[in-house]
C-alpha cells in the first residue's frame, strides 16, 4: 500500500488508479495515522479532533463507523495495517509506503543524490485540499504543513549549495527555480542562481537574477538586497566575477580517493559503498565542502597523484584509504593529507570482525566522519594560529574563537567573541559567527557575570535565533539554540532544535557532548549516556569539557558510583562539577569525598561567580538548581535528594 500526504491524499495499492476512500472522514483518519505510523493514537484525541461539535460518545461511534468503512474500502490484505488494541489505534509501516516518511529520511542525508530523490517526493503541501469541518483537524494539518515545508525549503537550499559547489549549472538552476516556488524571499537562492548562470558564463542571466531579487523583496518585505548581494552584483557589472565559480562561503574542501581493496569483488563492492557513506556523512559537516564523488573517482581513473587530483579538483585535504581482510577481521586504513603541504594530517586504522563489518557499517562511518572532521579543523586551527589576524578568514576566525572559548575562562570568552564579531565583519550572513556569540553570551549567563543573567540569557537567545534564521539547515545553531531554551525552560522548543540538530548532523562529537546533558535534563538520562559515549568514540582525545556533561546523566540515572568516576577525571571541568560529584558522593554515603567536592563547589562558585563577595553555601546551591533546570519534576526531586544527601540541600 502506498499512501501518499505531499500534494492530493492519495492511496495506491497496485491498480491503474488510486483506491476510493468512502469519505471525507476516513481519508482524514488514515492521513492522521499515516502522519505518524507506529505511534499510537487514544481512540478520545483522534474522536476529539475529526469530530469536536459532537460529545465524546458520539464522536467514538463516528470514529468506530468510520474506521469500519476504512478497513472496508482498504481490503481484507491492507486493512491489517490498521491496529487496535483497547483504545489505541495506529498504522504499522511495514509493507505500507509513505512519502513523508520517505521525504523526511532523504531530506536528512547529506548526499544530492539523496536530497534530489526526496525533494521528488514533495508533490505538493501537505494534504492539498482535504479539508475536514472543524478547527482542531485544521489547526493539525496546517501545524505539520508548515512543518514540511521548512524541511523541504532547508533540504532544497542545501541541494541548491551542493550543485553550485560542484559546477553543476543546470542542476543548480532547477533546484533554484524550485526553491523559490516554495519560498520567493529567499535571496540566498538568488545569489546561486546568479552564481550558477556565472559558471555557464551566461552574465546577462546572473543579472537578470539580481533584478528579480530586488523586485521580490521591494514588493514582498519593503526592503532592498543584501551587501553580500549587492557586492556580487557589482563584481559581476565590474567583470570580475564572470570566469569563476563564486563559492557561497569559504570552507575547507576534501576530496575523496576510491578506497583500494584487492582481496575481491564483495571487498570491492563493500569499499566503494564506504566511501559513499563516508561522502554522505561528511557532508554534514557545513563547514567543509566535500567534492562530488564522480569529480574525485573520474581523476583517480587516470592515475595521478592524490595530491596532484587534490589541486585539479581544489580540494584542501585528499584522503585515501584501504579495505584489508585478513585472519577473520577486516581492517579499515585512512590516509588524510593536505593538498597545499603535501604532508600527511592524520593516519587512523578501525579493526572489525569480518563477519560483522556489514552490521558495524554505520558506525566506522560516523567514527571516520567524526575523527576526518576534527583533524581537519585542528589542521586549520594551526595553520591560523600561524598567521597574522588581517590575513584570517571567517572560518579561520570561527575555528580560534572556539578554541578560547573553552580555555582561560573567563578571558577565553571575551578573546573568543573578538573573533566571532571579526568573522561577522568579514562575512554579515556567516550563521556561526552568531552562533558562537550565543555561546560566549551563554556561557557568561550560566559560569560568568551571574549579575548580568537577564541581559545575557537575551544576548544568547536572539544570536542564537539570528543563526538559525541566516542558516536552518546548520546543525551547530540548532545545537545551541536548544541549550538556551533549557535554559529558558522552554523544554519543547529545546527538545525540537535538539532533534533538528541531531538529524542534521549526528557525527559531531561537540555537540553530542553538549547534548548529553541537555536529554538528561529534559528527562531522558540514558539518551544522554548513549550521547556522551558516542562523543567520546567520535573523539577519543576528548577535552575535559565533555567529562562536565556526561557525569549529570549518569547520576540521574541512578548510576552514581560510574558519574562519580567519570567526573573524577576532571572535577573542575565546570563550576557546578563539584557541585554534580558532591551529589553523586552523597548518593554513594561517602562522607569525606561528598565534603571535599561539596566544599571545593562552594569555594569555586564565590571565586567565579560571585568575586570579591562573601557567598553563603545557600546562594550556590541556589544558583546549581537555578542553572539545572529539569523537565519533570520527579527529576528535580531526585536531584535535590543528592544534594540533600551531600550536605548541601536542607
Amino acid at each position: 500500500m502506498d499512501i501518499r500526504l505531499l500534494g492530493q491524499f492519495e492511496v495506491r495499492t497496485g491498480d491503474p488508479e488510486p483506491l476510493k476512500v468512502p469519505t471525507r472522514k476516513a481519508e482524514a483518519l488514515l492521513a492522521m495515522l499515516a502522519a505518524k505510523p507506529d505511534t499510537r493514537h487514544r481512540r478520545d484525541h483522534l474522536a476529539g479532533v475529526l469530530w469536536p461539535q459532537s460529545d465524546s460518545k458520539q464522536a467514538r461511534g463516528s470514529l468506530r463507523q468510520t474506521l469500519n468503512l476504512l478497513r472496508k474500502a482498504l481490503g481484507e490484505e491492507n486493512s491489517a495495517a490498521v491496529c487496535a488494541t483497547g483504545d489505541d489505534l495506529w498504522l504499522d509501516p511495514s509493507g505500507v509506503s509513505i512519502d513523508t516518511r520517505l521525504f523526511e529520511t532523504g531530506a536528512s542525508a547529506g548526499t544530492a543524490a539523496a536530497l534530489e530523490q526526496a525533494c521528488a517526493h514533495y508533490r505538493g503541501d501537505f494534504l492539498e485540499g482535504l479539508e475536514v469541518e472543524g478547527e482542531e483537524f485544521e489547526d493539525w494539518r496546517m501545524a505539520e504543513r508548515m512543518r514540511l515545508r521548512e524541511v523541504v525549503i532547508t533540504a532544497m537550499s542545501r541541494l541548491l549549495e551542493q550543485h553550485v559547489a560542484d559546477g553543476a549549472a543546470e542542476k543548480a538552476i532547477a533546484a533554484g527555480e524550485k526553491l523559490l516556488s516554495l519560498d520567493s524571499t529567499s535571496e540566498a537562492a538568488y545569489r546561486s542562481l546568479m552564481q550558477a548562470y556565472l559558471t555557464q558564463g551566461a552574465r546577462g542571466g546572473a543579472i537578470r537574477q539580481y533584478q528579480r531579487c530586488r523586485k521580490i523583496l521591494r514588493r514582498e518585505l519593503s526592503v532592498d538586497p543584501s551587501p553580500e548581494t549587492e557586492d556580487l552584483y557589482k563584481r559581476i557589472t565590474d567583470g570580475v566575477a564572470v570566469s569563476a565559480r563564486l563559492p557561497a562561503r569559504e570552507r575547507p574542501s576534501i576530496a575523496i580517493m576510491p578506497f583500494d581493496a584487492p582481496q575481491g569483488d564483495e571487498d570491492v563492492y563493500f569499499a566503494q559503498g564506504v566511501v559513499d557513506d563516508i561522502l554522505s556523512e561528511l557532508s554534514r559537516f557545513r563547514s567543509l565542502r566535500v567534492i562530488a564523488r564522480h569529480s574525485s573517482f573520474s581523476a583517480a581513473r587516470l592515475g595521478r597523484a592524490a595530491n596532484e587530483i587534490g589541486s585539479e579538483l581544489g580540494a584542501d585535504f585528499v584522503l585515501e584509504g584501504s579495505i584489508r581482510r585478513s585472519d577473520g577481521e577486516m581492517r579499515i586504513a585512512t590516509h588524510l593529507s593536505s593538498t597545499a603541504s603535501g604532508l600527511h594530517v592524520s593516519s587512523d586504522r578501525y579493526d572489525v570482525p569480518a563477519n560483522a563489518v556489514f552490521d558495524l557499517e554505520d558506525r566506522i562511518v560516523r567514527q571516520v566522519a567524526g575523527a576526518l572532521a576534527i583533524r581537519i579543523d585542528s589542521e586549520i586551527l594551526d595553520r591560523a594560529q600561524r598567521r597574522s589576524a588581517e590575513d584570517l578568514g571567517a572560518y579561520d576566525c570561527w575555528l580560534q574563537a572556539m578554541y578560547h572559548l573553552h580555555r582561560d575562562k573567563p578571558r577565553g570568552v571575551e578573546k573568543a567573541r573578538k573573533f566571532f564579531q571579526r568573522a561577522i565583519d568579514i562575512d554579515a550572513n556567516y550563521a556561526r559567527a552568531y552562533s558562537g556569540l550565543a555561546l560566549t553570551h551563554y556561557n557568561d549567563w550560566n559560569c560568568h557575570n551571574w549579575d548580568r543573567w537577564a541581559e545575557c540569557q537575551s544576548q544568547a537567545f536572539a544570536h542564537a535565533r539570528k543563526a538559525t534564521e541566516l542558516d536552518p539547515s546548520d546543525h551547530i545553531p540548532h545545537c545551541i539554540l536548544g541549550q538556551v531554551h533549557i535554559y529558558r525552560r522552554e523544554f519543547e522548543l529545546a527538545e525540537k532544535h535538539h532533534g533538528r540538530s541531531l538529524a542534521l548532523n549526528p557525527n559531531d562529537p561537540d555537540c553530542l557532548a553538549r547534548m548529553a546533558q541537555a536529554h538528561c535534563q529534559l528527562g531522558d538520562p540514558a539518551a544522554g549516556i548513549e550521547l556522551g559515549e558516542a562523543a567520546r568514540k567520535l573523539n577519543p582525545r576528548f577535552p575535559d569539557w565533555y567529562v562536565g556533561f556526561l557525569g549529570l546523566p549518569y547520576m540521574m540515572a541512578g548510576r552514581p558510583e560510574e558519574a562519580a568516576a567519570i567526573m573524577e577525571q576532571a572535577p573542575d571541568a565546570f563550576i557546578d562539577t563539584r557541585g554534580f560529584l558532591a551529589a553523586a558522593y552523597g548518593f554513594l554515603g561517602n562522607k569525606a569525598k561528598m565534603r571535599e567536592h561539596g566544599d571545593a563547589f562552594i569555594a569555586g562558585f564565590e571565586a567565579k561567580i560571585m568575586p570579591g563577595q562573601k557567598a553563603e553555601p545557600a546562594d550556590a546551591v541556589r544558583w546549581l538548581q537555578q542553572v539545572t533546570p529539569f523537565r519533570q519534576e520527579t527529576d528535580a526531586r531526585y536531584f535535590r535528594k543528592g544534594l540533600k544527601k551531600a550536605g548541601l540541600l536542607t
